[in-house]
Formats: C-alpha cells, structure tokens, sequence
C-alpha cells in the first residue's frame, strides 16, 4: 500500500473507532518533511484525543494499526496517542496514551490485551515529535495544528534532541548512517534554530562543516539513505566524527572569551588553563610518583602541549581538562575534567584527575571529579560517563567509585598491563541526586 492511501485509511479507521473522543489525526518525520525514503523510513502519526481511551477501544485500535503496518511502506507505522491537555500547554516528559512502531510488534503479537494495557508512560521523544509536527507537520484529519499544539519550549526540545545522541559515541560505528545524519541536524539546530529531517541535516552539513573528512562521511551517510549503497566507514573515522559533532553540540555557548568556562564546588574553582598555569602543572605532571601509572613522566614540551591541547577541546568542544584551584587562595593544585578517550577501540567521555602531591587525601579529586559529572550531565547528552585507570592504581579507582560509578569492563592494554574501567549512566546519576546520595560503597 502506499503511502498516500496508508494515511486514508488510518485516518478512516480512527474516526470509525475513536468516535468523538478523537481531536486530531497529524504526520510528521520524513513524510511531512517531503523526504519520505520507501526503504527505510517510518509512516510517522500522532493522534490527539480528548478523554482517555476505554481497555476495550485501545485493544480494538491496536488491531487495526497492526493490521496497517504491515502493509505500509518502508520500516511501517510509529504511532502515539496523546491527550489534548498535555499539548496545549505542552508537557515535558510527555505522557502518552499508546505507542507502537516496528520495534513493538513482537510484544504486541504475543500479548494484545496486556501490550493495550501497558503500552503508556512517558516519552522524551514526544518534545520532537511534537514540534516537527508544529513547524513541519500535516494535518490529516480534526483542529488544524496551531490549535491543538502549543510551541514546544527550546529547552524540552533540546533535551529531547540530545537525549536521542546520548549514545552516538558508543553506537555510530554499528549504526554510522543513524548517527551521522541525526548528529548533523542536532548541531544545525543547536546552531540556528533549525528543524530538520535527517536528509536536511546532512545537506546543510556538508554546506556548513569545514573538515573535508567530516563532509566526506557525511556525503556517505547521504548516499546509503538515499540509494542503499553501503557507505565506507572506518570505525576510527566516525568515532572522530561523533566526538567532534558532540562537542559542537554540548559546547556550552554561555560562556565569554574573557572569564571561560568555570565550575565551583565548596573548597574549589575549575577554570580553562592557560599558559600561566605552566609552572603549577609541571610541578603535577612532571612528578614521578604522580604518574606511576601513565606511561611517562612529563617533561617540559609534554606539560606546554597538554595545556596547549586542552585549550584546543575547550575551543572544539567546549570542555576538556580544568584547572584545580583552591577557591581560598586561588592556587592551582591539578586538573581535573572531561575528554573523549579512546577505551580499547572505543571513543568514550571520560573524567579524568591529577593532584598534587601535596594536596591529595583531602577529598580534592572526588570533590572535583563530582563537579565534572554534574555538569556533563547536565550540559551535554552522554547517557555514560567513564573513568579508566591501570588496574593497580588504586587511588583513582577509589575516586571514581566515589564518584558513584561501578567497575564495568577490564581490559589488557597496548602496555600488556590489565586496565580498570569504571562508568556511571544518567539514570543511576538522577538516582544518586534524588536519594542524596554520591558514591557506591567503599
């Protein structure tokens, strides 16, 4: 069926089930945008309704967008149903009534009445869906948009964009053309407001990335979305890709040229580096026991490069390593911060820490790394976040356990020596704030 006569007869069944209860039947994604690709998209609907829906009529509908889906072109149907007073005023999260999509269809097929039952909640993706279909959407049937859906806020759709690219630094290399093209239009939104399907973001990528490797991947990403032609995409490549387009995307745009980036907790100020900072970096970095575990002492270039190279993050990405400094006397003590890491093969976002030797057990690397967290979760999409460290060193281990992550993975390294690696998600994050809590277990 295709998918003119698809949105037909949707639109007829609904009104024949949902009866007066239904407001509204409305398209949004590839199809609304006018880039629908028969291969691999979704026939994206939302349906507004006025009241909730009886058991017996939800189990009912589900038949009959079961029965459609599988007729429909490309990946098939993605549908929610919401009630009218959780889009105008919009609310975030957003509740929905019922859900499916190609996904769902093995659970719906083994159990209907329970899938009817249970398939409600709460969907970060509705700010998305929700707006495209505001800016973009078609109303196939019921009030005209405006009427039913208020603006959506900047700040919901922006958490709903970036909560969907929480994973491109693990997932781009398994799903390159998802990642690539979906990394493209988060940054053209971030950067000038605008509300594109994923094709639209590659092209206004290529007109607006300067890296020609960055635009190459992305003409490959183009071409297998629209022709199928695998794309030629090296693992190392598009985890470059990915945390470059990450770190344009979280770049924290508050920020001036003349104070940068800070962070205080209770005892410290983090601060960008500068080159003034040489002398108390050296006297970190530069000090044997200090870096046991790092395959060289720092010598004079090393320590002027690694200030040199975090100033560079801070530019592409707009985080890197920052300054530890006593906020009582202003005295550099470290660094501490966040940076994509390469974790055996895997481009990753990791907090990492250095004290000086006479600073440390006083709690100073917890105190920053935690700082570190917080705000990369709260300003960036990373759904985990990372610390490694030599198996043997201890001491960093307990920092990130007190930093409330949990050792998930060990690995040998290129020095043969077995490496520690220990991770923290968002939702074990949100935990720890709602409970008032901050480390596991020592």
């Amino acid at each position: 069926m295709d998918a003119e006569r698809l949105l037909g007869a949707f639109v007829e069944q609904s009104r024949a089930i949902l009866g007066e209860n239904l407001v509204g039947v409305y398209l949004h994604g590839s199809l609304a945008m006018g880039c629908f690709n028969p291969r691999s998209s979704d026939v994206d609907l939302l349906v507004v309704v006025r009241e909730d829906i009886p058991p017996k009529v939800k189990r009912r509908y589900m038949e009959q967008v079961a029965a459609l889906h599988r007729d429909a072109p490309g990946k098939g149907l993605e549908m929610s149903v919401l009630r009218a007073d959780v889009c105008s005023p919009f609310v975030y999260p957003t509740p929905f009534l019922l859900h499916f999509s190609a996904m769902h269809l093995e659970r719906y097929l083994a159990a209907p009445d329970v899938y009817a039952e249970q398939m409600n909640g709460t969907d970060r993706d509705l700010a998305a869906h929700c707006m495209v279909v505001r800016h973009r959407g078609r109303t196939l049937y019921g009030k005209p948009i405006p009427l039913v859906f208020a603006e959506v806020p900047a700040g919901d759709y922006l958490d709903s964009i970036l909560a969907d690219a929480a994973d491109a630094a693990a997932e781009i290399a398994r799903h390159p053309v998802y990642y690539v093209l979906n990394l493209c239009r988060i940054l053209a939104y971030r950067r000038e407001r605008l509300i594109l399907s994923k094709r639209e973001g590659g092209e206004w990528a290529l007109a607006n990335l300067e890296d020609p490797a960055h635009r190459a991947l992305v003409c490959g990403a183009l071409r297998e979305y629209e022709t199928g032609e695998p794309m030629d995409a090296d693992t190392a490549d598009t985890a470059g890709f990915a945390a470059f387009m990450l770190g344009q995307i979280t770049a924290d745009r508050t920020k001036t040229e003349e104070v940068g980036m800070q962070l205080e907790t209770q005892r410290l100020l983090l601060r960008e580096m500068t080159p003034e900072d040489y002398d108390a970096l050296y006297a970190v970095l530069a000090d044997s026991d200090i870096m046991q575990h790092y395959p060289y002492t720092f010598d004079e270039k090393r320590v002027r490069n690694w200030i040199a190279k975090n100033q560079e993050r801070y530019r592409v990405f707009g985080f890197g390593l920052w300054a530890v400094c006593l906020r009582s006397t202003g005295e550099m003590i470290g660094d501490c911060g966040l940076t994509m890491q390469n974790v055996d093969g895997t481009i990753l976002p990791e907090i990492g820490y250095h004290i000086a030797k006479a600073h440390q057990r006083r709690g100073y690397a917890k105190e920053a790394a935690r700082a570190c967290r917080d705000w990369a979760f709260t300003h960036t999409p990373f759904g985990m976040l990372y610390s490694y460290m030599k198996k043997a060193n201890e001491a960093s281990a307990a920092t990130a356990r007190a930093n409330g992550m949990t050792l998930t993975d060990e690995f040998t390294d290129a020095e043969g020596e077995q490496t520690a690696v220990y991770a923290i998600s968002r939702a074990q994050w949100l935990g720890l704030k709602q409970t008032g809590g901050t480390e596991q277990a020592e």
